[in-house]
């Protein structure tokens, strides 16, 4: 943890190099400074998926529910099969959800 006080620590950098350390501070919602003190570390960097990706897996599973074949000669394990990868797909986009709302 750092503190008011502590000394700092700069360097240069092409452009491109500063970019993609912004970007990637970003997608990992750290400030540059915590991203680069835990790349130094060792220490984790949180991976954050986008609320966007959350609501596309759930409009894939809503597609694959709505497209349930109720009247067709499937049998009922190949029913059992469709419908547990519909819950799989669905538990795992809550998953996710729920890991941004830690992150967020």
């Amino acid at each position: 943890m750092t503190q008011r006080g502590d000394p700092w620590i700069s360097f240069r950098c092409a452009p491109e190099c500063q970019a993609r350390i912004r970007a990637k501070a970003d997608q990992a919602g750290l400030t540059v400074s915590e991203f680069i003190r835990r790349v130094v570390q060792n220490r984790a960097i949180p991976a954050i998926a986008d609320q966007a990706l959350v609501g596309q897996l759930k409009r894939v599973g809503a597609l694959l529910k709505h497209r349930y074949p109720k009247t067709s000669n499937w049998t009922p394990e190949e029913k059992r099969r469709y419908w547990a990868g519909y819950e799989e797909l669905m538990a795992l986009a809550e998953q996710i959800r729920a890991a941004l709302g830690r992150h967020g």
